[in-house]
């Protein structure tokens, strides 16, 4: 794709994004894009990081420009030559943008001052207690009041036309003294938005207030703590600050990072009917969890907390000295990067169990697990464990691979300490093996789905044999008097090796030689559907190397040139006689193939 129509894309897809906050207003996507379209096309085009915008940020703006239109501003006639006002193209930034909004709102509420009467134009609509209440706004002059002390659009006009929508509310939480907190816009019994002061997320005090509204709604997520409010199953509302001992939800509970950054103290025991989430650093330390899934990071957990999951349990960089011995996990368990130094025995996980990084040395000869990680460890042997659906020993220090073990999908012993593929190996899936520094012993016959040595150093038998494809792309190996079959693909893309092997029977070859010693000519006995070499370097090819299909050539910069077999012969061993390969490969009906073999 060239570099133009990938900013044509680009555009594309912000004209996307943005006309979902226009709503079909034509005029308002246009105002959208030659601001907050120009801003983040400037980012992308000069290589900066494109700033991540918040739904809140969006709406912000939006709002502010649905009232200038509204009130017909007099900055949207001052345009350049282009129609598109001037005051948008002037922003540097979002950040800069947002300021602004705030400014303009401020002198907007200053200039044409506000409805001096809390009430006018509202009717009750939900007492909520101790003097709080939930009033309708009823009229445009409610709206403007709501707007110019919560300083954000509703009012100048930006909503006026949807006051007579039928089925659309415009709330606004009042305090005793009828003073404005949070605003509520309410579609077909749905929230559609909830502002605070200058759209801004409520604060959870006000949300405590409004817990009986969003349960008259169906509206939980607003009580699952999310917003740092949280209704448990006898009707209570908490803030984080005054968390129960022992709290139970009816649904999923979410303890995220506060609002105003203050460390409170977890429950000492959590029961919920869904998935709990604990992403903060909480004082206090768990001692029981009942959950369908629980996912916590950076967490304290007592010494003999109970974890009762009935799907994942993910434990990731949390601080946990030990797990209960029996424990079943029907999906994965995440134990990575925790300060647990021993599995519990007993321990069955359904799906996959990652240890990586962790000090965990020895695994249990009890364990039953789908998928184990041990990356990133100093696990030695898999012990008396001989069957996984995957197996992921990437940079362990595991060193050997039992010849009973049983792979149904994947194995990567990528930077392990592995220095042998035993005899009898095999498995349906793949097998990864990039990086190793110690020397792999290759068995004679290699019965996988698909093999990557790549960047490895390997020993190669005398006689190999794969039904599959292997790579040994820029590997290190001996390859003099070596016999070499592969049903699909053999890649020796820049392997590093002395000569190559007498024998070679694949689909597709690859001898590319662009990062490795030239090949000056290519006699060795090769049966092959498809050979692939190197544009740099002026090749003879055997008259008995048999090549039915097609010879590729490969340019340093990876444009793959196709060319009919006597052709790409006569063209590798006299490159000069043509201006460039492109001039060749179109000289002898040849093709350019941008897919790499």
């Amino acid at each position: 794709m060239t570099r133009a129509k990938r900013r044509e894309s680009e555009d594309r897809m912000t004209r996307q994004g943005l006309s979902v906050f226009s709503e079909g207003n034509e005029r308002l996507l246009q105002l959208l894009m030659c601001s907050l379209g120009r801003i983040l096309a400037k980012e992308r085009r000069s290589n900066d990081e494109v700033e991540t915008l918040s739904y809140r940020e969006i709406r912000h703006i939006v709002d502010w420009l649905r009232a200038a239109v509204a009130r017909d501003a007099s900055w949207l006639s001052n345009v350049d030559g282009n129609g598109r006002p001037k005051k948008l193209l002037k922003y540097p930034s979002v950040a800069a943008m947002t300021a602004e909004v705030d400014r303009d709102m401020l002198r907007e509420a200053r200039l044409h001052g506000a409805p001096s009467d809390a009430v006018e134009g509202t009717e009750n609509y939900m007492d909520l207690g101790d003097g709080w209440a939930l009033i309708r706004l009823l009229t445009t002059r409610a709206l403007d009041y709501e707007s110019s002390i919560m300083r954000h659009c509703i009012g100048n006009g930006a909503y006026d036309d949807q006051l007579d929508t039928s089925g659309h509310l415009f709330l606004s939480l009042r305090d005793p003294a009828r003073k404005p907190h949070v605003t509520i816009a309410v579609s077909e019994g749905k929230i559609e938005e909830l502002s605070g002061k200058q759209n801004d997320i409520p604060k959870p005090r006000y949300l405590k207030r409004l817990a009986s509204f969003f349960q008259s709604l169906g509206e939980l997520s607003y009580l699952d703590g999310s917003h740092g409010v949280i209704a448990d199953i006898h009707g209570r509302v908490y803030e984080y600050g005054d968390l129960p001992d022992v709290l139970e939800v009816a649904g999923d509970l979410r303890l995220l990072d506060d609002p105003d950054d203050q460390n409170f103290r977890l429950p000492r025991v959590i029961r919920a009917g869904g998935q709990v989430t604990i992403d903060s650093d909480f004082d206090g330390q768990l001692e029981c969890v009942e959950a369908e899934s629980l996912s916590m990071s950076g967490a304290k957990a007592a010494k003999d907390c109970e974890f009762k999951v009935r799907k994942s349990l993910n434990l990731r960089g949390s601080v946990i000295e030990r797990l209960q011995d029996n424990l079943t996990v029907a999906g994965n368990l995440d134990l990575a990067g925790t300060t647990i130094t021993k599995l519990p025995s007993g321990l069955r996980v359904g799906g996959t169990l990652d240890i990586g990084g962790t000090d965990i040395t020895v695994l249990p000869d009890d364990l039953v697990v789908s998928t184990l990680k041990i990356s990133d460890t100093d696990i030695e042997s898999l012990g008396s464990l001989r069957q996984f659906d995957r197996l992921l020993a990437a940079n362990s220090k595991l060193a050997s691979i039992p010849a009973d073990l049983v792979i149904k999908r994947h194995i990567d012993i990528s930077e392990s300490a592995v220095t042998s593929i035993p005899h009898g190996f095999r498995t349906e899936g793949g097998l990864s093996a990039t990086g190793c520094e110690r020397m792999i012993t290759l068995p004679r016959r290699l019965e996988i789905g698909f093999a990557d040595f790549s960047r490895s150093s390997i020993f190669m038998p005398r006689e190999f044999e794969t039904a599959t494809s292997v790579m040994f792309q820029e590997s290190r190996m001996s390859l003099l008097g070596r016999r070499i079959v592969c049903g699909e693909r053999l890649n020796l893309a820049a392997t590093h090796f002395d000569v190559l092997p007498d024998v070679i029977r694949a689909r597709e070859v690859n001898l590319d030689r662009r990062l490795a010693t030239p090949i000056r000519a290519i006699d060795c006995d090769i049966d092959t559907d498809v050979l692939r070499v190197s544009a740099d370097a002026d090749v003879v090819i055997a008259d008995h190397v048999v090549v039915r299909e097609r010879i590729e050539i490969e340019e340093f910069r990876g444009d793959v040139w196709c060319f009919p077999v006597d052709a790409a012969r006569r063209y590798l061993a006299r490159r000069n006689a043509f201006k460039d390969i492109e001039a060749a490969c179109l000289y002898f009906g040849g093709h350019l193939w941008s897919g790499i073999s």
